[in-house]
């Protein structure tokens, strides 16, 4: 089984698995080709399914100073690929990510709320079967100091009849380019703002990379009006925002999954061959539980952050690393949390409380063998906003008393399947007891 996890930050945190198929694959290494950089180019070619064309469309004339602006991003062609489904009918779009660079001085993307995902992609069905696409949104990322925004969104929606991934939205089916999203920018000064799409990623339902992709380019010309003239920010990126969700409370007063919340400090990393642990990867570091239940190894660029409950239960949450002051998660953050429970404790870890807690459908998807014992685990159906694709909760027995971990774990993407492989190397890093060997 391949795991691809995105936690939140939290108390009681989960993971994602994948299912045989696979669901959504690297969409790294597209090749792009520029063309027409500036000025409004006009969409003059109808689809034909013989291409990859991304374009980014704005106002057609000058705008004033201190207004917002539209600018979309369209799919105008998509290489006819035939679905694995329906005979006759092309798989379509299941994923895409873009970054879309800006002159910060001129334009400002003022708030997540202001990157609009196009609805009209979850209500497209090329097979007309009756099962639609649902797009889960990743970011938005928005940098006004060096004027880039990112998106990203994909669909996992499984055709019931064939138990592959279902078709996406097709511009050729459509006879129509297809807008993937929009993003309101303020006029923040006069002059004229190149708007081009820096990096573009597509990928059909099935994991396969769409490539090349031609990407028309435009621009943005502010004359009049009153200005903001806003400075720029630090040069700090705002990365995408860090979910957060209540989640039903137990019954009875145990650990529930709440937020983590970035209070607690990293511990000093301990390089794995001096804490117990040469067998992990090479440069790798080792978090000892200070109980010595446990211990497991993470690599560079990570972060180990120890919590303690209220009722004195010590969770530690590995983690991409993350500016404390951090509002918002970055694209392709990765975050695993482990919770000890002590025995006796009467936290509902059935995938039926997963799925309350967490939201979207949950079910059970095998067992994991991580250290010699056998996890059982539960995965969360599709994207979802808050927890990204197929996010996984794993339960590890660890000492005979009945003391056992609930993991969770989830990545953001778009590099899923990149994240997925490593959360999966981290955990079958996990050992219990403090700095020893894994077995196996």
């Amino acid at each position: 089984m391949r795991l691809g996890f995105v936690s939140g930050s939290g108390g009681i945190m989960k993971p994602w698995a994948w299912s045989k198929r696979g669901k959504l694959g690297a969409l790294g290494g597209v090749a792009v080709v520029l063309a027409a950089v500036g000025g409004i180019v006009a969409f003059a070619l109808g689809p034909g399914g013989a291409e990859n064309r991304v374009r980014v469309s704005g106002p057609s004339g000058s705008v004033p100073c201190g207004v917002s602006v539209p600018v979309s991003v369209y799919l105008d062609d998509l290489e006819a690929r035939p679905s694995p489904n329906t005979p006759g009918v092309n798989y379509g779009l299941g994923a895409f990510a873009v970054w879309v660079s800006y002159d910060a001085d001129i334009l400002r993307v003022q708030s997540r709320s202001d990157v609009i995902l196009n609805p009209e992609l979850d209500q497209m069905d090329p097979d007309g079967d009756g099962v639609f696409p649902s797009f889960g949104r990743f970011g938005p990322y928005i940098d006004n100091y060096s004027g880039t925004v990112g998106y990203a969104a994909g669909s996992l929606v499984i055709d019931p009849s064939t138990n592959l991934p279902e078709e996406g939205p097709d511009p050729l089916w459509a006879q129509r380019p297809i807008q993937l999203f929009q993003v309101q920018f303020l006029t923040n000064n006069a002059g004229i703002s190149p708007v081009t799409i820096s990096r573009v990623e597509l990928g059909d339902p099935g994991t396969q990379a769409y490539e090349p992709v031609t990407i028309t380019n435009t621009s943005v010309t502010v004359t009049g009006g009153t200005c903001p003239n806003l400075p720029r920010p630090t040069p700090t990126p705002t990365p995408p925002v860090t979910p957060t969700r209540t989640p039903t409370p137990a019954p009875t007063p145990t650990p529930t999954p709440e937020g983590l919340g970035r209070g607690s400090e990293p511990v000093t990393p301990v390089p794995a061959s001096e804490g117990g642990r040469p067998d992990c990867p090479a440069g790798w570091y080792v978090y000892n539980d200070p109980d010595r239940r446990f211990s497991i190894c993470y690599p560079p660029g990570w972060d180990a952050i120890p919590v303690t409950t209220p009722e004195q239960t010590t969770h530690v949450q590995l983690s991409t690393a993350l500016e404390k002051s951090a509002t918002q998660l970055p694209i392709d953050y990765v975050s695993i949390a482990i919770n000890v429970l002590l025995a006796g404790s009467k936290v509902d870890t059935s995938c039926e409380k997963a799925a309350a807690d967490w939201g979207g459908a949950w079910a059970e998807a095998g067992v994991l063998a991580l250290s010699g014992v056998e996890a059982s685990t539960c995965q969360g159906a599709g994207p979802t906003e808050l927890w990204g694709y197929g996010p996984l909760q794993a339960v590890v027995p660890i000492g005979a008393d009945g003391t056992s971990l609930l993991i969770f774990a989830y990545k953001t993407g778009p590099d899923v399947s990149a994240g997925a492989a490593l959360i999966e190397q981290v955990l079958r890093t996990l050992a219990p007891g403090p700095g020893r060997q894994v077995s196996d």
